[in-house]
């Protein structure tokens, strides 16, 4: 069984397989009944059942009893329930391409035909995203990373202090000259020597974030309120709309109430991120920019080759499952990015179509003839 793959993972995979006949399988893991812990093995077998008498006379049964047989191999192992919330496959006659854990809950699917089925497994991606998150305060910032469910401790970041100082102390052998203030500049030199060593620290937090938070993750921060707030300011720039300050969080939580936390938190973001993407090329689509949406008008900038991200909703991918994998087949071949999109981002995206495309370019092309739109022979 394999580690969670990655988008190009599956771009590869796509394309090596997309000439071979392939069973794809997806199982649901989501039952945690002790009593029912082997369900979702007889769920399986009604599926692939299912799929065997269903197959055209002139398909490859022998192929697809080999394939069912590399597929028991594979699960005989796995004793009780199946890991994480759901559980894919993808087999040919000769060999298991690839099976794990899938990070986010699927439906029950088997299919045996033209290339791998990877619409299901698209939602799950959004676990690929890290999240970087820093806990803060005016001497301390712990910094993590979230990534596929797993919490890791990167570091702690402490503000210097300058021992020879006798203000950083808390003392001053200065009066202020002034009668009723004694003190009082001493405690402003802590006050200025404390906020410098923090803003110093902050710098560095800022060099290592986005580090973290590489190519389109994530950036939470939490804590104190002063420290957020200044850690914001720092990071803010260089994140933009990544970053959120989360005042939830603080300084001394544990792994196991950060991890809980961050995938709230990160499921939110994502969301969030999905919908700003489908509110930006709904918009760019209708003031003719570079922007496509509706199923006719996409599928033609996919077989122009001008798109460059493509969106596709998880009603019309579930309504409209053989439509939507040749889109994504599509965009895959062309070095596009595709993503299924859920919640909100969802609903707004079917009131349109159920499916758009951000445009590296923008050129008339006539709508493909949807007869004419199977991938063979493109």
């Amino acid at each position: 069984m394999g580690d969670q793959p990655l988008y190009s993972d599956l771009q590869r995979l796509k394309t090596e397989l997309a000439e071979e006949t392939v069973l794809s399988i997806y199982i649901s893991a989501e039952d945690h009944d002790f009593a029912r812990r082997a369900a979702w093995r007889a769920r399986l077998a009604s599926l692939l059942e299912k799929e065997e008498d269903d197959l055209p006379a002139d398909q490859d049964r022998e192929g697809f009893l080999a394939a069912v047989g590399k597929l028991e191999a594979e699960l005989r192992p796995v004793k009780g329930f199946l890991p994480g919330t759901g559980w894919a496959a993808f087999v040919t006659k000769e060999r298991v391409w690839w099976s794990g854990e899938v990070l986010a809950p699927t439906p029950d699917l088997v299919r045996w035909g033209q290339g791998p089925v990877l619409a299901p497994f698209l939602r799950a991606l959004k676990q690929e995203r890290p999240v970087a998150i820093a806990l803060v305060d005016s001497r301390h910032s712990r910094i993590f990373r979230y990534l596929n469910k797993e919490l890791s401790e990167i570091r702690t970041l402490n503000a210097a202090v300058n021992a020879d100082d006798p203000a950083a102390r808390g003392g001053s052998k200065r009066g202020s000259g002034l009668p009723g203030s004694r003190g009082k500049s001493a405690s402003d030199a802590v006050q200025r020597s404390q906020l410098v060593e923090r803003d110093r620290m902050l710098k560095d937090l800022a060099h290592e974030i986005p580090e973290i938070a590489r190519g389109d993750g994530f950036v939470v921060i939490g804590g104190t309120p002063e420290a957020t707030a200044a850690a914001g300011r720092v990071v803010g720039p260089l994140v933009g709309d990544r970053l959120r300050l989360e005042p939830s969080l603080y300084l001394t939580m544990s792994p196991p109430q950060l991890r809980e936390a961050a995938e709230e938190i990160a499921s939110e973001m994502s969301e969030e991120r999905q919908t700003r993407l489908v509110d930006e090329i709904l918009d760019l689509a209708l003031s003719g920019g570079h922007g496509a949406h509706g199923e006719a008008e996409t599928r033609a900038a996919l077989r122009a080759g001008q798109v460059s991200h493509l969106l596709i909703s998880g009603a019309y991918a579930a309504s409209n499952a053989e439509e939507a994998e040749e889109l994504i087949t599509r965009a895959m071949q062309s070095g596009a990015v595709a993503e299924t999109v859920g919640g909100a981002a969802s609903e707004r995206l079917d009131a349109a179509g159920g499916v758009c495309a951000r445009l590296r370019f923008v050129a008339h092309v006539d709508p493909e003839p949807k007869e004419a739109a199977g991938i063979a022979g493109s």
